[in-house]
Protein backbone atom coordinates (compact mmCIF):
# COMPACT_ATOMS: atom_id res chain seq x y z
CA UNK A 1 0.00 0.00 0.00
CA UNK A 2 1.55 3.26 -0.70
CA UNK A 3 2.93 5.18 2.41
CA UNK A 4 1.46 8.66 3.54
CA UNK A 5 3.91 10.91 1.80
CA UNK A 6 3.03 8.97 -1.40
CA UNK A 7 -1.01 9.52 -0.99
CA UNK A 8 -0.13 12.79 -0.15
CA UNK A 9 2.14 13.72 -3.37
CA UNK A 10 -1.07 11.69 -5.33
CA UNK A 11 -3.15 14.19 -4.16
CA UNK A 12 -1.47 17.32 -5.03
CA UNK A 13 -0.99 15.93 -8.42
CA UNK A 14 -4.65 15.37 -8.64
CA UNK A 15 -5.07 19.22 -7.30
CA UNK A 16 -2.91 20.55 -9.99
CA UNK A 17 -4.62 18.54 -12.77
CA UNK A 18 -7.87 20.01 -11.29
CA UNK A 19 -6.88 23.56 -11.04
CA UNK A 20 -5.83 23.66 -14.42
CA UNK A 21 -8.86 22.10 -15.94
CA UNK A 22 -10.58 24.84 -13.78
CA UNK A 23 -8.68 27.48 -15.18
CA UNK A 24 -9.43 26.39 -19.05
CA UNK A 25 -12.72 26.06 -17.91
CA UNK A 26 -13.41 29.57 -16.34
CA UNK A 27 -12.60 30.99 -19.67
CA UNK A 28 -15.60 30.59 -20.92
CA UNK A 29 -17.31 33.22 -18.35
CA UNK A 30 -14.91 35.36 -18.04
CA UNK A 31 -14.50 36.29 -21.59
CA UNK A 32 -17.96 36.33 -22.04
CA UNK A 33 -17.44 39.06 -19.64
CA UNK A 34 -15.00 40.83 -20.91
CA UNK A 35 -16.66 40.55 -24.06
CA UNK A 36 -19.54 43.29 -23.51
CA UNK A 37 -16.80 46.14 -23.19
CA UNK A 38 -13.85 44.95 -25.19
CA UNK A 39 -14.22 43.31 -29.30
CA UNK A 40 -13.44 39.91 -29.08
CA UNK A 41 -10.36 40.06 -31.57
CA UNK A 42 -9.26 42.92 -29.65
CA UNK A 43 -9.17 40.75 -26.63
CA UNK A 44 -7.32 37.93 -28.49
CA UNK A 45 -4.78 39.81 -29.78
CA UNK A 46 -3.95 41.78 -26.60
CA UNK A 47 -3.66 38.54 -25.08
CA UNK A 48 -0.82 37.59 -27.51
CA UNK A 49 1.04 40.25 -27.21
CA UNK A 50 2.03 39.28 -23.65
CA UNK A 51 2.42 35.27 -25.11
CA UNK A 52 4.40 36.06 -28.12
CA UNK A 53 7.61 37.41 -26.91
CA UNK A 54 7.36 34.93 -23.72
CA UNK A 55 7.55 32.18 -26.70
CA UNK A 56 10.47 34.25 -28.44
CA UNK A 57 12.57 34.42 -25.86
CA UNK A 58 12.35 30.87 -24.48
CA UNK A 59 13.29 30.02 -28.77
CA UNK A 60 15.97 32.20 -28.60
CA UNK A 61 17.29 31.04 -25.33
CA UNK A 62 17.64 27.96 -26.86
CA UNK A 63 18.87 29.04 -30.35
CA UNK A 64 21.52 26.29 -31.62
CA UNK A 65 20.82 23.54 -29.50
CA UNK A 66 17.44 22.38 -31.19
CA UNK A 67 17.45 18.55 -32.40
CA UNK A 68 14.62 18.49 -34.53
CA UNK A 69 14.49 18.59 -38.11
CA UNK A 70 13.71 21.21 -40.52
CA UNK A 71 10.56 19.22 -41.90
CA UNK A 72 9.09 18.78 -37.86
CA UNK A 73 9.90 22.27 -37.21
CA UNK A 74 7.72 23.32 -40.11
CA UNK A 75 4.87 21.22 -38.96
CA UNK A 76 5.06 22.20 -35.44
CA UNK A 77 4.22 25.99 -37.28
CA UNK A 78 1.40 24.44 -39.08
CA UNK A 79 0.17 23.14 -35.80
CA UNK A 80 0.46 26.46 -34.10
CA UNK A 81 -1.29 28.39 -36.99
CA UNK A 82 -3.85 25.58 -37.12
CA UNK A 83 -4.02 25.26 -32.50
CA UNK A 84 -3.65 28.35 -31.62
CA UNK A 85 -4.22 31.03 -34.33
CA UNK A 86 -7.24 29.38 -36.41
CA UNK A 87 -8.69 27.86 -32.86
CA UNK A 88 -8.39 30.93 -31.08
CA UNK A 89 -9.66 33.15 -33.62
CA UNK A 90 -12.96 30.34 -34.11
CA UNK A 91 -13.18 30.31 -30.83
CA UNK A 92 -13.67 33.70 -29.62
CA UNK A 93 -16.00 34.94 -32.33
CA UNK A 94 -18.06 31.66 -31.67
CA UNK A 95 -18.14 32.23 -27.65
CA UNK A 96 -18.96 36.04 -28.82
CA UNK A 97 -22.33 34.71 -31.21
CA UNK A 98 -23.52 32.06 -28.62
CA UNK A 99 -23.85 30.49 -25.49
CA UNK A 100 -20.84 30.23 -22.73
CA UNK A 101 -22.42 26.51 -22.21
CA UNK A 102 -23.01 25.56 -26.02
CA UNK A 103 -19.29 26.58 -26.55
CA UNK A 104 -18.29 24.75 -24.15
CA UNK A 105 -19.70 21.77 -24.92
CA UNK A 106 -18.83 22.05 -28.99
CA UNK A 107 -15.06 23.00 -28.28
CA UNK A 108 -14.66 19.86 -25.73
CA UNK A 109 -15.55 17.39 -29.33
CA UNK A 110 -12.07 18.30 -30.15
CA UNK A 111 -10.58 14.76 -29.38
CA UNK A 112 -12.89 12.85 -31.68
CA UNK A 113 -11.77 15.53 -34.33
CA UNK A 114 -8.20 14.66 -33.15
CA UNK A 115 -8.78 11.12 -33.27
CA UNK A 116 -10.27 11.21 -36.85
CA UNK A 117 -7.38 13.46 -38.37
CA UNK A 118 -4.63 11.18 -36.82
CA UNK A 119 -6.23 8.14 -38.05
CA UNK A 120 -6.09 9.55 -42.05
CA UNK A 121 -2.59 10.61 -41.64
CA UNK A 122 -1.43 7.79 -40.45
CA UNK A 123 -3.32 6.00 -43.05
CA UNK A 124 -4.89 3.28 -41.02
CA UNK A 125 -8.37 2.46 -39.90
CA UNK A 126 -9.89 3.43 -36.65
CA UNK A 127 -10.84 1.15 -34.41
CA UNK A 128 -14.38 0.32 -34.03
CA UNK A 129 -14.85 1.48 -31.09
CA UNK A 130 -13.31 5.21 -32.18
CA UNK A 131 -15.91 4.92 -35.14
CA UNK A 132 -19.00 4.46 -32.76
CA UNK A 133 -17.61 7.30 -30.33
CA UNK A 134 -17.47 9.83 -33.31
CA UNK A 135 -20.63 8.82 -34.47
CA UNK A 136 -22.06 8.86 -31.31
CA UNK A 137 -20.41 12.31 -30.29
CA UNK A 138 -21.50 13.94 -33.80
CA UNK A 139 -25.27 12.79 -33.05
CA UNK A 140 -24.75 14.61 -29.62
CA UNK A 141 -23.56 17.69 -31.33
CA UNK A 142 -26.80 17.02 -33.61
CA UNK A 143 -29.13 16.58 -30.66
CA UNK A 144 -27.28 19.33 -28.50
CA UNK A 145 -27.62 22.15 -31.30
CA UNK A 146 -30.31 21.17 -33.57
CA UNK A 147 -32.85 19.66 -31.13
CA UNK A 148 -34.98 22.59 -30.97
CA UNK A 149 -34.94 23.11 -34.75
CA UNK A 150 -32.73 24.27 -37.35
CA UNK A 151 -33.54 28.30 -36.89
CA UNK A 152 -32.04 27.75 -33.86
CA UNK A 153 -28.70 26.91 -34.69
CA UNK A 154 -26.62 30.04 -33.70
CA UNK A 155 -23.48 31.33 -36.05
CA UNK A 156 -21.55 30.69 -32.78
CA UNK A 157 -22.17 27.13 -32.94
CA UNK A 158 -20.92 26.60 -35.60
CA UNK A 159 -17.84 28.36 -35.20
CA UNK A 160 -17.33 26.91 -31.64
CA UNK A 161 -17.61 23.49 -33.88
CA UNK A 162 -15.57 24.37 -36.27
CA UNK A 163 -12.65 25.70 -33.67
CA UNK A 164 -12.58 22.11 -32.35
CA UNK A 165 -12.26 20.52 -35.77
CA UNK A 166 -9.49 22.91 -35.72
CA UNK A 167 -7.88 21.72 -32.73
CA UNK A 168 -8.43 18.45 -33.63
CA UNK A 169 -6.14 18.43 -36.65
CA UNK A 170 -3.58 20.71 -34.42
CA UNK A 171 -3.42 17.69 -31.75
CA UNK A 172 -2.69 15.20 -34.81
CA UNK A 173 0.17 17.09 -36.12
CA UNK A 174 1.49 17.29 -32.22
CA UNK A 175 1.02 13.54 -31.78
CA UNK A 176 3.01 12.72 -35.12
CA UNK A 177 6.36 15.02 -34.37
CA UNK A 178 5.91 14.92 -30.36
CA UNK A 179 8.50 12.01 -30.18
CA UNK A 180 10.52 13.68 -32.14
CA UNK A 181 10.64 17.47 -30.84
CA UNK A 182 11.04 18.77 -27.23
CA UNK A 183 7.89 19.47 -25.30
CA UNK A 184 8.73 22.84 -24.89
CA UNK A 185 10.23 23.67 -27.91
CA UNK A 186 6.93 22.20 -29.59
CA UNK A 187 5.23 24.72 -27.70
CA UNK A 188 7.16 27.95 -28.02
CA UNK A 189 7.12 27.25 -31.95
CA UNK A 190 3.49 26.75 -32.15
CA UNK A 191 2.54 29.77 -29.94
CA UNK A 192 4.52 31.78 -31.88
CA UNK A 193 3.34 31.11 -35.51
CA UNK A 194 0.37 31.30 -34.93
CA UNK A 195 0.64 33.94 -32.45
CA UNK A 196 1.97 36.39 -34.56
CA UNK A 197 -0.43 35.69 -37.26
CA UNK A 198 -3.37 36.41 -34.10
CA UNK A 199 -1.73 39.41 -33.41
CA UNK A 200 -1.72 40.83 -37.32
CA UNK A 201 -5.22 39.63 -37.76
CA UNK A 202 -6.49 41.56 -34.72
CA UNK A 203 -4.17 44.20 -35.15
CA UNK A 204 -7.00 46.16 -36.82
CA UNK A 205 -9.82 45.49 -34.09
CA UNK A 206 -7.22 46.51 -31.38
CA UNK A 207 -6.36 49.74 -33.45
CA UNK A 208 -10.47 50.58 -33.52
CA UNK A 209 -11.05 49.50 -29.94
CA UNK A 210 -11.59 52.08 -27.58
CA UNK A 211 -9.43 51.17 -24.79
CA UNK A 212 -10.27 53.96 -22.52
CA UNK A 213 -13.58 51.80 -21.81
CA UNK A 214 -11.84 48.88 -20.27
CA UNK A 215 -12.70 48.37 -16.29
CA UNK A 216 -9.49 46.88 -13.95
CA UNK A 217 -11.52 43.88 -14.61
CA UNK A 218 -11.12 43.66 -18.10
CA UNK A 219 -6.86 44.50 -18.20
CA UNK A 220 -7.52 41.46 -15.20
CA UNK A 221 -8.98 39.34 -18.00
CA UNK A 222 -6.27 39.84 -20.78
CA UNK A 223 -3.55 39.28 -18.04
CA UNK A 224 -6.15 35.89 -16.82
CA UNK A 225 -6.16 34.73 -20.35
CA UNK A 226 -2.56 34.45 -21.08
CA UNK A 227 -0.81 34.15 -17.96
CA UNK A 228 -3.71 31.99 -15.78
CA UNK A 229 -5.37 30.20 -18.55
CA UNK A 230 -2.42 29.14 -20.61
CA UNK A 231 0.80 29.36 -18.83
CA UNK A 232 0.06 28.72 -15.28
CA UNK A 233 -2.96 26.49 -16.86
CA UNK A 234 -0.35 24.27 -18.93
CA UNK A 235 2.62 24.33 -16.18
CA UNK A 236 -0.04 22.26 -13.86
CA UNK A 237 -0.84 20.48 -16.14
CA UNK A 238 2.55 18.89 -17.54
CA UNK A 239 3.40 18.68 -13.97
CA UNK A 240 0.73 16.59 -12.85
CA UNK A 241 1.42 14.58 -16.41
CA UNK A 242 4.98 13.72 -15.31
CA UNK A 243 4.13 13.01 -11.40
CA UNK A 244 1.06 10.48 -12.62
CA UNK A 245 1.45 9.82 -15.92
CA UNK A 246 -0.84 10.33 -18.97
CA UNK A 247 -3.33 7.90 -18.47
CA UNK A 248 -4.01 9.16 -14.84
CA UNK A 249 -4.26 12.53 -15.46
CA UNK A 250 -5.83 12.87 -19.36
CA UNK A 251 -9.36 12.05 -17.81
CA UNK A 252 -9.63 15.05 -15.33
CA UNK A 253 -9.83 16.50 -19.03
CA UNK A 254 -13.36 15.46 -19.53
CA UNK A 255 -14.05 17.87 -16.49
CA UNK A 256 -13.46 21.06 -18.37
CA UNK A 257 -17.13 21.13 -20.02
CA UNK A 258 -18.72 20.50 -16.65
CA UNK A 259 -17.28 23.30 -15.00
CA UNK A 260 -17.13 25.39 -17.84
CA UNK A 261 -21.45 24.67 -17.56
CA UNK A 262 -21.25 25.35 -14.01
CA UNK A 263 -19.93 28.37 -13.73
CA UNK A 264 -21.98 29.71 -16.83
CA UNK A 265 -24.98 29.34 -14.87
CA UNK A 266 -23.46 30.48 -11.68
CA UNK A 267 -21.84 33.81 -13.13
CA UNK A 268 -23.81 34.42 -16.12
CA UNK A 269 -27.32 33.18 -15.29
CA UNK A 270 -27.10 30.51 -18.38
CA UNK A 271 -29.68 27.80 -18.05
CA UNK A 272 -30.08 24.41 -20.00
CA UNK A 273 -32.69 23.40 -21.92
CA UNK A 274 -33.65 19.57 -22.12
CA UNK A 275 -32.00 18.61 -25.30
CA UNK A 276 -28.78 20.22 -24.32
CA UNK A 277 -28.46 17.60 -21.07
CA UNK A 278 -28.83 14.81 -23.66
CA UNK A 279 -26.91 16.24 -26.43
CA UNK A 280 -23.67 17.02 -23.97
CA UNK A 281 -24.18 13.72 -22.30
CA UNK A 282 -23.69 12.08 -25.69
CA UNK A 283 -20.61 14.18 -26.68
CA UNK A 284 -18.77 13.38 -23.89
CA UNK A 285 -19.65 9.67 -24.05
CA UNK A 286 -18.33 9.87 -27.42
CA UNK A 287 -15.53 11.46 -26.89
CA UNK A 288 -14.30 9.64 -23.90
CA UNK A 289 -15.19 5.94 -26.29
CA UNK A 290 -13.27 7.57 -28.81
CA UNK A 291 -10.33 9.06 -27.15
CA UNK A 292 -9.91 5.72 -25.21
CA UNK A 293 -10.04 3.55 -28.02
CA UNK A 294 -7.27 4.87 -30.13
CA UNK A 295 -5.03 5.30 -26.88
CA UNK A 296 -5.51 1.66 -26.73
CA UNK A 297 -6.60 2.11 -23.16
CA UNK A 298 -9.65 1.32 -20.97
CA UNK A 299 -11.91 4.58 -20.71
CA UNK A 300 -11.06 5.16 -17.35
CA UNK A 301 -7.29 5.64 -18.60
CA UNK A 302 -7.98 7.62 -21.75
CA UNK A 303 -5.30 9.49 -23.20
CA UNK A 304 -6.56 13.16 -24.58
CA UNK A 305 -3.24 14.35 -26.23
CA UNK A 306 -5.08 17.62 -27.41
CA UNK A 307 -5.31 18.38 -23.84
CA UNK A 308 -1.56 18.16 -22.86
CA UNK A 309 -0.80 21.05 -25.41
CA UNK A 310 -4.32 23.13 -24.50
CA UNK A 311 -3.30 26.55 -25.82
Amino acid sequence: MPGSGQREGQAWTAAAAVVSVALWASTFAVFKLVFHRLDPLAFTGARYLLLVPLAAGYLWRGRGTSAASPKDRRAAIVAGLLGYFLLEFLFVLGLARTTAVASAVLVATHPMWGVLFASLAARHRPPVRAVVGLLVGIAGVVVFVGAAGLGAVRAGDLLSLAAAIAFGAYAAIIERIGARVPQGEMVATSLLSGGIALVLVSAPAMLRQDWSAAVPGDWLGIAYGALGSVLLGFALWAWALKRRGMARTAPFGYLEPVFASALAVVVLGETFATHQFVGGALVLAGVIAAASAEAGLTPGATVDVAATMRP
